[in-house]
């Protein structure tokens, strides 16, 4: 009789296990389920972002302007999924949300401080989906 009792107990008790388990599998796919898909659609912000920086150097026209209101739109599209742009330069460079790409020595920023961005990172909800490729000061000698 005891071991019946015991039996049931450990059953119950793995049942419970496997509930709590499954409920924060389904809660991991609906956040990150689309990681993949993202991470596909970066790059064609990247290219945007260059396409517009560029222009920017050569005046406006109809095709920068439309190019622009794309990286607008596709922007707010990956904010809806919860895709946010993390802010790198002038911040103190953390190996956890960047990507050091190459050190500047100055005296005009602290040592550690990011300097210039090469390729923006991106948090999907609060995770880090890419690094950003910085460049980061150094003490000048």
């Amino acid at each position: 009789m005891r071991d019946n009792w015991d039996r049931f107990v450990r059953e119950r008790a793995d049942l419970e296990n496997f509930r709590k388990r499954t409920n924060r599998e389904k809660e991991e796919l609906l956040n990150y389920g689309n990681k993949s898909l993202i991470e596909e659609i970066l790059p064609i912000v990247d290219n945007l972002e260059r396409a517009l920086g560029h222009a920017a150097e050569e005046g406006q026209s109809a095709v920068v302007e439309g190019i622009r209101m794309t990286h607008v739109m596709l922007v707010a599209a990956l904010k809806k999924f919860g895709v946010t742009p993390l802010e790198a330069v002038g911040t103190t460079f953390d190996p956890a949300f960047h990507q050091a790409m190459a050190q500047v020595p100055t005296d005009e920023l602290p040592a550690n401080t990011v300097v210039e961005e090469f390729q923006k990172g991106y948090l999907l909800k609060q995770r880090l989906l890419r690094p950003a490729m910085v460049t980061v000061a150094t003490p000048a000698k």
